[in-house]
């Protein structure tokens, strides 16, 4: 299964790795209800809807049911008409109501797949936790760094399919952006160690609309002065990306010619590797001295964890949304 969690940390669910998240697959917005439907045949599966809202007069309390906490006991009601079966569950949590529905046309209600996306809507709800003010911003860091995970192994189809085609530009942003991404992880890491807990500061994995932006260079200059980046890289870094801002902005108005893109390109790969090495460095520090994000992760040499592989795969395909690069979960 996979986390879902609601865009103001209300609430976390723990949903089928089949399903997709609808309202952004869909292009609408992240309100309630949050809704979920099988990638695969949508059409004739039923959605899976799940809401949370402030509680009133009418709020049973009489199933008052405790936060951070899952297992919960919900209320369970039919609401069927006659063109669909709605089974619908709902619970009183401290001031606010958590209500689910799985909604499915009464055509198909005899149909063996029904019963069984049944079954896992029922297992979702017994994952779902509404979450207290206290807690709800540790829950949003943890989503936004799964979230920047699953960006940073997304980066590697994009940069796979321009290598393939010759896209040198396309490489040389997405492997600027995966250095950036590989800084960032190396600063969380390298303070987590230096300060001995496993605190981070959500602003390096998540840049919202109205965020205040950390620059590539401000990146740069932060990882050296935490002595994660040499001088020596720092310098090459810096004039790398003096070089992908000329391409990105003056092309055409500049003196760079295309050929200049291939070395260009194998620079950056390059110090990209020798970036991933010291990230990889600190990841084995972290699992060694039992500190940080990395503490409990599996070691490169271990054995696979195909659950593991399944969740990544399914918040890549989250990222991508696209059927060229959808893997199968």
């Amino acid at each position: 299964m996979k986390y879902f969690t609601n865009p103001t940390g209300q609430f976390v669910i723990k949903v089928p790795i089949e399903w997709q998240y609808c309202n952004v697959a869909a292009g609408h917005k992240e309100d309630s209800p949050y809704s979920f439907v099988p990638y695969e045949d949508p059409e004739n599966a039923g959605a899976f809807q799940i809401s949370c809202y402030p509680a009133n007069e009418r709020t049973p309390k009489s199933n008052m049911q405790p936060a951070d906490k899952d297992n919960l006991d919900f209320i369970e009601k039919r609401m069927d008409d006659d063109e669909m079966n709605v089974h619908l569950w709902f619970c009183t949590i401290q001031d606010h109501v958590v209500m689910a529905k799985y909604i499915y046309s009464k055509k198909h209600e005899n149909i063996l797949r029904i019963k069984e996306e049944l079954e896992k809507a029922k297992l979702a709800l017994s994952k779902v936790a509404y979450i207290s003010e206290s807690n709800r911003d540790r829950v949003l860091s943890l989503d936004r760094y799964y979230k920047f995970q699953a960006a940073l192994a997304a980066s590697f189809d994009l940069k796979e399919g321009a290598l393939k085609s010759g896209s040198l530009i396309e490489f040389i942003l997405i492997v600027a952006s995966q250095i950036d991404s590989y800084l960032r992880l190396c600063i969380v890491m390298k303070k987590q160690l230096n300060s001995n807990n496993d605190e981070f500061e959500e602003k390096y994995f998540y840049q919202g609309e109205e965020c205040m932006p950390i620059t590539e260079r401000a990146i740069y200059k932060e990882a050296k002065s935490l002595e994660v980046l040499s001088d020596i890289n720092f310098d090459r870094l810096s004039k790398l990306y003096d070089s992908r801002n000329k391409i990105v902005h003056r092309f055409i108005i500049s003196n760079i010619r295309t050929r200049d893109l291939v070395d260009i390109a194998i620079d950056y790969d390059a110090i990209s590797e020798e970036i991933r090495l010291v990230m990889r460095a600190l990841e084995d520090l972290q699992r060694k001295t039992n500190v940080g994000i990395y503490k409990d992760s599996a070691a490169p040499d271990a054995a696979i964890d195909n659950d593991e592989v399944r969740f990544l795969y399914a918040n890549v395909n989250d990222k991508h949304l696209l059927k060229k690069y959808k893997r199968e979960v």
